[in-house]
């Protein structure tokens, strides 16, 4: 069968979700060839993390601007020290959840399904500041970036 190609941009590659079809690009553009998207229902993971995502959204969004600022400012110190060829930058939220998972990993005790902003004080987890995280290993260790010391 050969799928009638609708675009005008000769490279296409990704996902078509209104024709139902994944058009897949090999040897830098001179095959294209279209399969159907599969059928897929989310497992209990897929919904677990959903919902692991949308409270680390609503945490972030409830922390300082300071503490935003000194994110973005640490990615832009990350990006030009440890440049991403052919990559996009990581940005200030990435930063936040990556630190987040890593801190995960470290302490498998912390639920980052029902964490807040008021339990990271408390508790002290060392995500309360880029320099603490830096720290404690959490994010790379840049030298321009111990001046990073707003609170969450």
């Amino acid at each position: 069968m050969k799928p009638l190609f609708r675009h005008s941009v000769r490279g296409f590659k990704g996902i078509n979700r209104k024709e139902d079809l994944v058009y897949c690009e090999y040897n830098n553009g001179e095959l294209i060839l279209a399969r159907t998207l599969p059928k897929r229902k989310p497992t209990t993971q897929n919904v677990e993390m959903g919902k692991i995502t949308r409270n680390l959204h609503k945490l972030y969004e409830s922390v300082s601007a300071e503490y935003k600022r000194d994110l973005a400012t640490y990615a832009l110190l990350l990006q030009s020290k440890h440049p991403t060829k052919g990559k996009i930058a990581i940005r200030a939220y990435g930063l936040f959840s990556k630190m987040l998972w890593t801190l995960k990993k470290q302490q498998p005790e912390i639920d980052l399904l029902t964490i807040t902003r008021q339990e990271i004080i408390t508790y002290q987890y060392p995500v309360r500041s880029v320099m603490e995280a830096m720290q404690e290993e959490l994010l790379l260790e840049i030298e321009e970036a111990n001046m990073l010391t707003h609170e969450i």
